[in-house]
């Protein structure tokens, strides 16, 4: 028995090993840590700019983003509004218009942890991270706050050569650039596609595990007749 599973699992391997350039391949344009399935699927090309790369994911992340065709046999608990925001979160009654300064200013006193781990955060603190000297072990995020500020250029939402004064609570919780809201009416939770608005490439890179999981399927579990 054990032989045989052994034999198996080599089998298994060689097997991959041969498929590997079939399911796996990378573009070698400017998204190359995204599998060249996804681009397929979505049918955009493989140099998409950043605005048609985060319109075309976050369009199917949404569409697929549903309670499924069993939704009638159970029902959500608290904790999938956290789990499942876009679905099930509700903002507090609270018909009022807030601007960005005013989040830190009432949340100080009510959800004093959670202001204290954004000041603290990257986010908070840009300029922080553009004054590193390389020799720091976090001089890497320079990039990544270059790459966000091209993915917002390109979606209208920076002007050419402005920087990124910081990421506050109302660019999570209203949108990108907004100065104001409704606290009752445009708060909400963000989702994985929240978060891809500025990290295209992550958002991508998450939501390229389906294509790719796709031809796993039909290599491995192939179905009869297809």
């Amino acid at each position: 028995m054990r032989v045989g599973l052994v034999g198996f699992m080599a089998s298994l391997v060689m097997l991959l090993a041969v498929q590997v350039p079939a399911f796996a391949e990378f573009s070698s344009q400017k998204w190359d840590t995204v599998p060249d399935e996804l681009f397929k699927d979505l049918s955009i090309p493989l140099d998409a700019s950043p605005a048609q790369l985060y319109q075309a994911v976050a369009k199917r992340y949404k569409d697929d983003y549903n309670e499924g065709k069993y939704a009638q046999y159970w029902e959500p608990i608290p904790m999938d509004m956290y789990f499942a925001p876009t679905l099930y979160y509700k903002p507090p009654n609270l018909d009022m218009e807030v601007h960005r300064g005013q989040c830190i200013q009432c949340h100080k006193g009510v959800t004093h942890g959670w202001v204290e781990f954004w000041q603290k955060s990257v986010h908070a603190n840009l300029n922080e991270i553009r004054n590193l000297p390389a020799t720091d072990v976090r001089a890497y995020k320079k990039g990544i706050i270059k790459e966000v500020e091209n993915n917002l250029r390109s979606q209208g939402l920076l002007k050419k050569d402005e920087k990124l004064k910081e990421v506050s609570c109302i660019d999570c919780h209203m949108g990108v650039g907004k100065y104001k809201g409704n606290h009752g009416k445009d708060l909400h939770l963000p989702d994985r596609a929240t978060c891809g608005q500025c990290h295209v490439r992550q958002f991508a890179e998450a939501e390229s595990e389906k294509d790719v999981w796709r031809t796993w399927r039909k290599i491995i579990l192939p179905v009869p007749g297809r």
